[in-house]
């Protein structure tokens, strides 16, 4: 998982000015006409695929998540954060959605939200549907909605809000070939293992498959290492290792969130 930045200048039409509004308009509706907005509701309707696009640039290709090439692995999602089925406000949203693996979103996350806090309370239905939540193409506007949804103190990490890097660290087994996701270490122990506990079980980050895959990319990495590292090595050689390495960790390579946390512990700059 690594840290990803919204462009609100690329924000689909679909989900902003009057497009947004009737959309919002329409779950208002329902819910003044009592309605439940559930899975029966939602089922055939599929508005935020339109954002897939969008979504996919963003992540570079990858599930926001587990950090893997989601077209390579498996299929993809438009991953409402906050699940609909709970946050039905939200469903519109383009600052709930993020580009997903199936396997981290069907598989894994479904609509399982943990917080630690109280949960943010549903929006009366008579809210303006302009209001239901915030301009995603407004950086001010977005902002509120941030520090908004923050005082709930999700479990699960969004890498559009939080830095992955202050929950989340590496541990490789050599013998085992496998490198798991283990807590990191922070000022706030509690907050840190609330939230690692939640994205392990909720993403499933050490699952089998994908601890096998990362170690596939610290192997490489390793062996760049050995190379850097060695002084009967040829200056130059040394010094194409180490760019290697951190070109396998730009964010568009699998796992660079994993790459960037071994080179720092190596003191490779990046």
């Amino acid at each position: 998982m690594i840290r990803l930045t919204r462009d609100r200048s690329k924000i689909p039409a679909a989900f902003r000015d009057q497009e947004l509004i009737r959309k919002n308009q329409s779950l208002l509706d329902a819910k003044a006409a009592g309605i439940a907005l559930n899975a029966a509701y939602w089922k055939g309707r599929d508005h935020w695929k339109k954002a897939k696009p969008r979504l996919k640039a963003e992540s570079f290709g990858k599930c926001a998540y587990c950090d893997s090439p989601a077209g390579a692995v498996t299929h993809s999602d438009v991953e409402h954060f906050r699940p609909k089925s709970i946050y039905w406000w939200l469903a519109y949203c383009f600052d709930n959605y993020l580009y997903a693996c199936q396997i981290c979103n069907q598989s894994y996350k479904s609509d399982w939200f943990p917080v630690a806090d109280s949960r943010i309370t549903d929006p009366p239905h008579t809210t303006p549907a302009a209001a239901l939540h915030p301009d995603p193409a407004s950086p001010a506007s977005a902002a509120l909605f941030a520090a908004a949804v923050a005082a709930e103190r999700p479990g699960l990490v969004n890498p559009y809000f939080d830095d992955p890097d202050h929950y989340l660290a590496w541990e490789a087994d050599e013998e085992l070939h496998e490198v798991h996701a283990v807590p990191a270490v922070g000022p706030d122990k509690a907050a840190t293992a609330f939230r690692f506990q939640s994205v392990e079980t909720y993403y499933g980050l050490n699952r089998e498959e994908l601890v096998r895959r990362r170690f596939e990319v610290y192997q490489i990495v390793a062996v760049f290492r050995q190379f850097r590292e060695d002084p009967a090595v040829p200056l130059a050689k040394r010094q194409l290792a180490e760019q290697q390495m951190r070109a396998m960790a730009a964010p568009e390579q699998a796992y660079a969130g994993m790459v960037r946390y071994f080179l720092t512990q190596w003191g490779v700059p990046l």
